[in-house]
């Protein structure tokens, strides 16, 4: 019995393993998802035993700072190559949210993570169209005039094709949608939305029945990492998220963000100077996300781009920054996902030359704060840029936080230390370094704690943060992200009329003045401290 059922078993295994994915009924596809679980998890358990030995056996109380570097090297190679890159999905969108973390993570990790924020490994076209014929119950040929095979992007739930949509499909919908429109309004409907090129993003046939295990594996492995590496178990900032990024999944949620969005930004920004990609009802589904093709645009991060637009970046940045202070603080609708690839610029296609058009993209991590909570997460802003004390310690009582707490949580917003360099030094040993790498990590594990403590939604509001610094910072558009951020914070968490006109720009004066103390003492710290400096911005960033 037991040789007949190994035998059956192994058959049976071997039945659903064999051949590619779109070609299983779509009742056997979670059976197959599990068995890959074997392999995943495998794999997990190799490259973490593999990336703990390194750092456990190779580096001692004496290490220098270079073999320091040389393990994170290796540790972030493994992590990315040999476990994210195959194992794909939630581990890609971990590797993802790694490479926004320069203030918790070696800066050898945020440069190798940040390739898996530009694309990743493609999926084979047989896939793509096998979930495009489910989706719409007919052949592609007669939803798409045409479509391209090669994706022009991939990311960690879907991947990304350029196409047309056929106007027999069009007009199969409009009419039995839009029948109040008369006969001319229809035509001229269909003509312009089957004549337009559309991005088509599809999601990839597993990932739904594979994210409630990828999540609890990739739970364990930060329960795991923070045992070996105390203060490194993020597992309970995975939980709080998890609603969230499975929400992701319903291509619908995104199609609703992104009007949201964009009826949003329409408030705020006049002319569509920051906008989102229109969504093509007629050919949205579950998992098929169908939008306007946004022609010439660069990515958020690409400075030299733009100026060869003749874009000025300055306010490409301004604009930037305005309009994720004004989700963060005032609307509460929050993008959770603002890294580089997913903001586009690009010349207004209806203003003069040289106006710029800053387009969202990947409306699919949202998260909705409310006005309570963003006014909180205001005075927080507010009180951390301009170094009030007491509204920070008022802050931490009212969040149930030991008072004790307020410079890390000040901290956290900024995405560096509320009081570095605030004080010339005029010698620095290396028992300095090595006091400054032990609070950073010391730091860690109390920075999880609060945050397990702050409202749940405070959890996707710092990855946001974070995501739109990592934006920012590449951008380098010569503008403080810090400054235009506080004229919305001010507004929610004062009021312009409760602070009056001296009150509002007093705000602005302490911080230009923190902003210029901070710049010339990090001059003076680079000149005078090298070793110190370099060895600071491995532990915790600063900008």
């Amino acid at each position: 019995m037991f040789k007949w059922t190994a035998g059956s078993v192994a058959l049976g295994a071997a039945a659903l393993e064999l051949p590619p994915q779109e070609m299983l009924p779509p009742s056997l596809l979670p059976y197959r998802v599990l068995i890959d679980a074997a392999g995943r998890a495998g794999r997990a358990a190799m490259v973490a035993g593999g990336v703990a030995y390194d750092y456990k056996i190779h580096l001692g109380e004496d290490a220098t700072q270079e073999e320091w570097n040389a393990v994170h090297e290796r540790a972030a190679t493994r992590l990315v190559f040999d476990l994210a890159e195959p194992n794909g999905g939630m581990w890609l969108k971990w590797s993802q949210g790694l490479a926004s973390m320069s203030h918790m993570v070696p800066k050898e990790f945020i440069r190798v993570c940040s390739k898996t924020q530009d694309d990743v490994s493609r999926r084979p076209f047989s896939e793509i169209k096998t979930v495009l014929e489910r989706e719409y119950g007919r052949p592609i040929d007669e939803v798409f005039e045409s479509l391209d095979e090669t994706p022009m992007a991939a990311a960690s739930v879907a991947q990304v094709h350029r196409g047309r949509l056929k106007a027999s499909f069009v007009q199969e919908y409009v009419e039995k949608k839009d029948r109040p429109m008369s006969v001319k309004d229809q035509q001229k409907k269909i003509a312009a939305l089957s004549g337009q090129d559309v991005a088509i993003k599809v999601q990839y046939i597993d990932i739904a029945d594979r994210f409630e295990g990828d999540i609890q594996l990739i739970n364990t492995c930060l329960k795991i990492a923070g045992c070996i590496f105390p203060g490194y178990d993020w597992s309970s900032l995975i939980n709080r998220a998890k609603d969230v990024a499975e929400a992701e999944l319903n291509f619908h949620n995104e199609a609703s963000n992104a009007n949201r969005c964009r009826e949003d930004m329409a408030r705020e920004f006049p002319h569509n100077m920051v906008t989102t990609p229109t969504v093509v009802d007629c050919a949205l589904r579950k998992r098929v996300y169908v939008t306007e093709f946004i022609e010439g645009a660069v990515k958020g991060s690409d400075a030299e781009g733009m100026k060869k637009m003749g874009l000025n970046v300055k306010q490409v940045g301004t604009l930037m920054a305005s309009a994720f202070a004004y989700q963060l603080f005032v609307t509460g609708h929050v993008h959770g996902d603002p890294h580089p690839s997913n903001v586009f610029v690009r010349q207004h296609p209806d203003r003069k030359k040289g106006t710029p058009q800053v387009v969202i993209l990947d409306h699919g991590l949202y998260q909705q704060v409310s006005q309570e909570e963003c006014k909180t997460a205001a005075q927080i802003w507010t009180a951390s840029t301009t170094q009030n004390d007491e509204d920070l310690k008022a802050v931490c009582r009212k969040l149930d936080l030991p008072e004790s707490s307020y410079e890390l949580l000040a901290g956290m917003f900024l995405n560096h230390s509320y009081r570095a360099f605030s004080k010339f030094k005029t010698t620095n040993t290396p028992r300095d370094i090595a006091e400054m790498e032990m609070v950073a990590k010391e730091k860690m594990a109390e920075s999880v704690e609060i945050i397990e403590q702050m409202p749940p939604a405070f959890a996707m509001w710092l990855r946001a943060l974070l995501c739109y610094r990592a934006t920012h910072v590449k951008l380098n558009p010569g503008v403080s992200r810090y400054s235009i951020m506080l004229r919305y914070s001010l507004e929610v968490s004062h009021g312009r009329e409760r602070l009056g006109f001296f009150g509002y720009y007093w705000a602005f004066l302490r911080l230009y003045w923190q902003e210029l103390q901070n710049d010339l003492i990090m001059g003076y710290a680079h000149w005078k401290h090298p070793e110190l400096m370099k060895a600071a911005e491995g532990v915790w960033a600063v900008g």
